[in-house]
């Protein structure tokens, strides 16, 4: 179910910006659409965050999704 929140929230527009819960305990804040891409498969999601910083990223590894 995850997965297709995900390219929901992806996909929604007018987009809204909406924060990535780790279970690491990292949030990531996706506040464009052209920061972030999913894999065809949706197993994979990349992120650039405003600091510029890349985060390549498993979908398993996403506890929530919470949109700001």
């Amino acid at each position: 179910m995850l997965n297709e929140d995900l390219k929901d929230l992806f996909a929604r527009r007018p987009f809204h910006p909406f924060t990535i819960h780790l279970a690491s305990g990292q949030a990531l804040l996706v506040d464009q659409p052209e920061r972030m891409s999913i894999s065809p498969d949706a197993t994979r999601m990349n992120v650039f965050t405003a600091d510029g910083h890349f985060h390549l990223l498993d979908v398993s590894q996403i506890a929530d999704l919470e949109v700001a």
